[in-house]
């Protein structure tokens, strides 16, 4: 049974994590002014991290202090302090070149890491690559990478799969956090990075909340840089939104070790998509402190949206019916009397102190609540080779609260000739996730949408929300990456212990049903070699943990428990950072996921099947020439049902796996046209099934998308103002995308739109 958390529990973690950034700070400034001694080593800027062991900077944080008492007029201000270049308190890796990819990402419990170094698959988009796309959510930004299949367009939520499985929404991580995120579209103007590992994820972060397994994303808050930023945008989609967003940052302090930024957004209007309009607001305030021995960082957000209209969601077959084609991409099956509307507050604190030269503690604590109220078909199954809909309304309020916390330490010692970074965390995410729902069946039509009237669905009727799912995932973990050679060679080896509790309950009865409370080990380990500087060899094996629910009632083992499964990956692959202006990656998985189901000959449930994906993956990024920007990638998937105890499923593909998808982006600086800016798209998807017997095949895709800009200098203050334009589905066809898992099924691509922004530096 899991304990429900109550606002005493969250009193009494928040008041723990401000005790320990309180303490940690005044220890970390008393031992800096009572022990160190008067070093005169100017540390470098904080945006060039260095990879100078840790244990050689002793003195480091000593000068600013020390100096800065006998600083006479005219001579320059200290610089910033070193931190440790797994901190991720103090702004993310800076950007390769280019600037639409991140030098380095966050790895979870290992901290940032250049994505050259690491031994596992990543990448994170940055906010400049969002600014220039004109990015609305996450899905407009990782329909770029070659992992990622994108669903639904025009949603109130993200629908996603990694490497061929889903991914829910709910399990999106904030710095690092599962659990904190809302589990909607996300307002991509708030964050500094997009980030994305590429496969099983159970070593470096943990459960998430709903069991996702192909990957994890990652949003990395916005901070202030140590040049001010002051920047407002305003922008117009078709066919009638409008909206501005703002961007608002700076540094105080000697040696700016006090930041704030700030960021807002409002819009507001009618989509590309049929009788679709939308407002949505939002606002973040990130605060962070940058000291000699502490680092800190306060992030919160709030979001709001409404989607009157109702929105245009995935559907489903039944068996026999022939896949849709030739469905007008502006078409929207929602009902009038459909809506979405939901608040959100949402946040995470981190703080890192170095207890010694070469040992750090870290904590952080994160929250959310969310609290909606819709209206809406859950799930739409074209039911005949018509078009026909049948659509199952659903109503009520909708709640989600969690907490997530860790705390953990980071040392770097030698032995002998092998150089060690070690890393021991422990984490608890606690999810609480309520509902209260009304239904009713309505009729519509995929090819001819018509209003079809509300069967009875109301939302006053459905009555406070009542306990749905509550899970409490807490794990122990720990890392060991050694390297010999100046770090040519690296070994990342570690284990994380994880107990899963989960209840469920009764729709609409708040009756606790069936519970689980189980706990397994998960290992891990990575190796990175550097035959030579600018190539690294890597290979992996890991982990991640599903929950199974005990069997139902009504099989042959009703309420039988089970114990987490088991996806397990292998991979290998080559990094190369080509003189440093392109980078590219190519690597080959091999992932097997148990899947569950009920034997239909002695029905028996359990995990009785086997899903096996295996693929390659290439991308390319970078500025390979003086004005020519590269962000490309592309996979070959090959998803089998290997075993499914059903002769006309086992060895066929499985669903909503495409054999092929990638994109082509380019962007170029027009010569002898200063500040002109062209930047064509290419995404294409291969063919996919819906059902697992591959009658049911969603077909292939192409759609081309085309952006321009143009940079030119404010008359009066010499800022940069900068105009975009984007049309998206340039030649306007009519596809459909197919995503597997809960949320997922077979959506209609997106519509010819248009939208221009003008950005303003002040």
């Amino acid at each position: 049974m899991i304990i429900v958390k109550t606002g005493l529990t969250r009193t009494v973690y928040l008041g723990a994590v401000s005790y320990f950034v309180l303490t940690t700070i005044s220890a970390g400034e008393a031992v800096a002014q009572a022990t160190l001694p008067p070093v005169t080593v100017e540390a470098p800027q904080a945006a060039k991290r260095s990879a100078v062991p840790r244990r050689s900077t002793a003195g480091t944080r000593a000068v600013a202090r020390n100096r800065a008492a006998s600083l006479g007029p005219g001579q320059p201000a200290p610089t910033a302090y070193r931190v440790p270049a797994a901190s991720q308190v103090n702004g993310p890796p800076a950007p390769f070149a280019g600037g639409q990819v991140a030098g380095g990402t966050q790895v979870g419990i290992l901290g940032n890491k250049s994505i050259f170094d690491t031994p596992f698959s990543v990448a994170g988009y940055t906010k400049d690559l969002v600014q220039s796309i004109q990015a609305k959510s996450v899905s407009d930004v990782l329909e770029r990478d070659p992992a990622v299949t994108v669903g639904s367009n025009s949603s109130y939520y993200d629908i996603l799969s990694i490497r061929g499985f889903p991914y829910n929404a709910n399990d999106v991580a904030l710095n690092g956090l599962y659990g904190v995120a809302p589990a909607t579209t996300y307002p991509v103007e708030l964050f500094d990075r997009i980030e994305v590992l590429r496969g099983p994820s159970q070593l470096l972060y943990g459960y998430p909340p709903l069991g996702s397994l192909g990957g994890v994303v990652n949003l990395v808050p916005k901070h202030a840089t140590d040049d001010p930023i002051a920047q407002v945008t305003g922008t117009y989609w078709s066919n009638g939104m409008g909206g501005v967003a703002v961007d608002v940052g700076q540094r105080y302090g000697k040696f700016k070790e006090w930041g704030i930024r700030v960021n807002a957004l409002y819009r507001n209007g009618t989509g590309a998509v049929d009788r679709f309009s939308e407002e949505a607001a939002a606002v973040s305030v990130g605060l962070d402190y940058r000291g000699e021995r502490v680092r800190a960082s306060l992030d919160y957000f709030h979001n709001y949206l409404n989607q009157p209209d109702g929105q245009r969601t995935t559907f489903g077959l039944l068996p026999g019916v022939n896949v849709p084609s030739g469905v007008r991409n502006t078409n929207n099956i929602a009902q009038p009397y459909e809506f979405y509307t939901a608040n959100y507050d949402y946040g995470v604190a981190r703080v890192e102190a170095d207890v010694l030269e070469n040992v750090t503690v870290f904590g952080a604590f994160g929250g959310k609540t969310q609290s909606a109220t819709f209206l809406q078909a859950l799930a739409n199954t074209v039911i005949d080779n018509a078009g026909t809909v049948s659509q199952f309304e659903v109503g009520g309020p909708f709640k989600i609260d969690t907490t997530s916390a860790e705390v953990g330490v980071r040392s770097e010692f030698d032995t002998g000739p092998v150089k060690h970074k070690v890393v021991f965390a422990a984490q608890d995410v606690r999810f609480d996730r309520r509902s209260a729902l009304t239904f009713g069946i309505a009729l519509n039509n995929i090819y001819n949408p018509f209003p079809s009237p509300n069967p009875g669905v109301s939302v006053d009727a459905a009555g406070p929300a009542l306990p749905l799912t509550k899970v409490d995932a807490t794990s122990l973990s720990i890392a060991d990456t050694l390297s010999v050679l100046n770090d040519r060679l690296a070994l990342t080896v570690g284990a994380r212990h994880q107990r899963i509790q989960q209840d469920n309950y009764g729709l609409n009865t708040g009756i606790l049903t069936d519970t689980a409370d189980n706990s397994r080990t998960s290992p891990a380990v990575g190796v990175a070699v550097k035959p030579i500087e600018n190539v690294t060899l890597y290979a992996n094996y890991i982990e991640a943990l599903t929950q199974v629910t005990p069997a139902p009632f009504g099989t042959a083992n009703a309420g039988q428990g089970f114990a987490p499964v088991v996806t397990q990956q292998k991979e290998i692959g080559v990094k190369v950072n080509w003189w440093g202006t392109l980078g590219t990656t190519i690597a080959a998985y091999d992932i097997t996921s148990p899947s569950v189901f009920t034997n239909p000959v002695n029905n028996a449930y359990g995990p009785l099947g086997l899903q096996r994906n295996r693929g390659v993956e290439f991308t390319v990024f970078g500025e390979p020439a003086k004005g020519v920007r590269v962000l490309a990638g592309f996979s070959l998937i090959d998803g089998r049902l290997e075993t499914t105890l059903n002769p006309t499923t086992t060895g066929k593909k499985a669903p909503a796996v495409p054999d092929y998808q990638g994109s082509v982006g380019v962007d170029v600086d027009i010569p002898g046209l200063p500040g002109l800016t062209v930047s064509p798209l290419a995404v294409f998807v291969g063919d996919s099934y819906y059902d697992p017997q591959n009658t049911q095949r969603v077909p292939a895709y192409v759609r081309a998308d085309l952006g321009a800009s143009y940079t030119f200098a404010n008359m009066w203050s010499g800022k940069p103002i900068v105009v975009r334009g984007r049309i998206v589905n340039l030649f306007g066809a009519n596809y459909l995308t197919n995503v597997p898992g809960a949320g997922g099924g077979i959506s209609i691509g997106a519509p010819r739109a248009y939208m221009v922004s003008t950005t303003f530096n002040f």
